[in-house]
């Protein structure tokens, strides 16, 4: 929808024009927002979009930095991931975290 080709493009895309195509593009279907892409200042519009929205947003560096962590074995809330950055922590675990504990680190 952008028309940007290159990664200095998608970093130049203010943090409040994510917001704002996320506002665009939701659905009453949709239960939570993915903007897709490291090299974006998404991250920094997070907080406002589940604001506007009332569900969950996800950024592809969010998704990395909470699954690091988790793999790490921390359990504490990452408020910086958004409401998703809440979820699982005092220990939970998911199945993608209970796949990854199973499997030694190369």
């Amino acid at each position: 929808h952008l028309g940007i080709n290159d990664p200095h493009g998608m970093l130049a895309v203010a943090p409040q024009e994510w917001a704002d195509l996320a506002v665009q593009h939701d659905r009453d279907d949709v239960d939570a927002i993915m903007i897709s892409c490291t090299a974006t200042r998404s991250w920094e519009a997070v907080a406002g979009i589940e604001a506007a929205l009332g569900k969950p947003v996800l950024t592809s560096n969010s998704a990395m930095l909470w699954l690091a962590v988790r793999h790490l074995g921390v359990t504490e809330s990452l408020p910086s991931c958004g409401s998703l950055g809440d979820r699982l922590s005092n220990g939970e675990r998911c199945a993608l975290q209970a796949d990854l504990a199973a499997q030694p680190l190369r």
